[in-house]
């Protein structure tokens, strides 16, 4: 699955099953990087940035909680957070989003931070024209 709003090159969900109140997934992603990533990953000799997502959806609370585990640095970056929904006026709805992202790297993990906020920013508005667009569809099939 590469829903082309996403724009990831690649996308797979390795596991998903039900424990419960809990699904949990797991799934493997390569975004496309800005240059700086980039440029760190080919520092580190590797052909490119992917990551193993672990979430865990609770049915009860109605919480998603992911935390990422990079192919790079894993021991000073790090992305953990959840997702829920919340009622918005006029039928809609709001996503409440809590990521806590670090690079702990002098002298450049600042500039590998900012870098990562603005593409999950834009990653999520990505995915909201994904989600609207597929719940259209569907609605009308």
């Amino acid at each position: 699955m590469r829903p082309k709003e996403v724009d990831f090159p690649s996308f797979e969900i390795l596991d998903q099953h039900d424990e419960g109140d809990v699904v949990v997934r797991e799934s493997a992603a390569q975004p496309k990087l800005p240059r700086v990533q980039m440029m760190l990953a080919r520092l580190l000799r590797r052909r490119g940035f992917h990551f193993v997502e672990r979430g865990r959806y609770d049915r009860t609370s109605r919480v998603w909680r992911w935390e990422l585990a990079p192919n790079v640095l894993a021991a000073v970056l790090s992305n953990r957070g959840s997702v829920k929904l919340e009622a918005a006026p006029e039928g809609h709805v709001r996503r409440i989003v809590d990521i806590a992202l670090t690079a702990r790297l002098p002298g450049i993990g600042t500039l590998i931070e900012a870098s990562a906020i603005t593409r999950i920013s834009d990653g999520w508005n990505a995915s909201a024209v994904f989600m609207n667009d597929w719940l259209t569809r569907r609605a009308t099939s």
